[in-house]
């Protein structure tokens, strides 16, 4: 409703690789009326599923919007593939936070936007494969907002967290606006982390 569109209008794409949040996923959209046949079990960086139904269908691999909890570096033990077109700033090498921004970045439309929970470690890891592909995004561009969130909003995630806000768009629509080729960051780490408060 906040897009101004007819839920009939809006389709739905998802990958889930932890099988019991899948079901509760599938569950919930469902109770909502959403269709769900997009929303598969697998793990989306070592299988490009939607690559395939994009291609056949003759549409180009974009998404208006992404939002997403992705899994952190300290539950993740696979090698990501060296060549994959999706690592367009670097190889992410051990941080896997890299790989879910540059994932999600390739997979946005021209004017899409995204929004990613990671760890906090991907906002001022000092290693030098890091701070390139940082470099890289912020000289693009990409960046619109950097939200440190409370130490333990998400249960399972003990250490420090942060939102990043990506988004093409202001590419397009701001290039003669002072809200080019800057960054909104907000310390929200001391807000009580309750759902009512948030």
């Amino acid at each position: 409703k906040g897009l101004g569109k007819d839920i009939d209008d809006i389709s739905f794409y998802g990958q889930e690789a932890n099988p019991m949040l899948y079901k509760y996923c599938k569950l919930f959209l469902a109770l909502n009326k959403v269709e769900t046949t997009n929303i598969n079990c697998e793990n989306v960086l070592l299988s490009g599923q939607y690559e395939e139904i994009v291609q056949v269908a003759e549409l180009p691999i974009c998404y208006d919007y992404i939002i997403t909890i992705p899994i952190f570096n300290s539950f993740f033990n696979k090698k990501l593939p060296e060549d994959d077109e999706r690592w367009c700033y670097g190889y992410p090498d051990k941080n896997i936070g890299y790989a879910w921004i540059q994932h999600i970045i390739i997979n946005l439309s021209s004017h899409g936007s995204a929004t990613i929970v990671l760890d906090a470690r991907s906002l001022s890891s000092r290693k030098s494969k890091d701070i390139s592909i940082r470099k890289k995004i912020i000289h693009d561009d990409l960046i619109d907002c950097i939200i440190d969130l409370p130490n333990d909003l998400l249960g399972n995630q003990p250490n420090p967290i942060c939102m990043w806000i990506i988004s093409k768009k202001y590419k397009k629509e701001y290039q003669s606006s002072n809200r080019r080729k800057q960054i909104l960051f907000i310390d929200a780490c001391k807000l009580d982390s309750t759902f009512s408060d948030i």
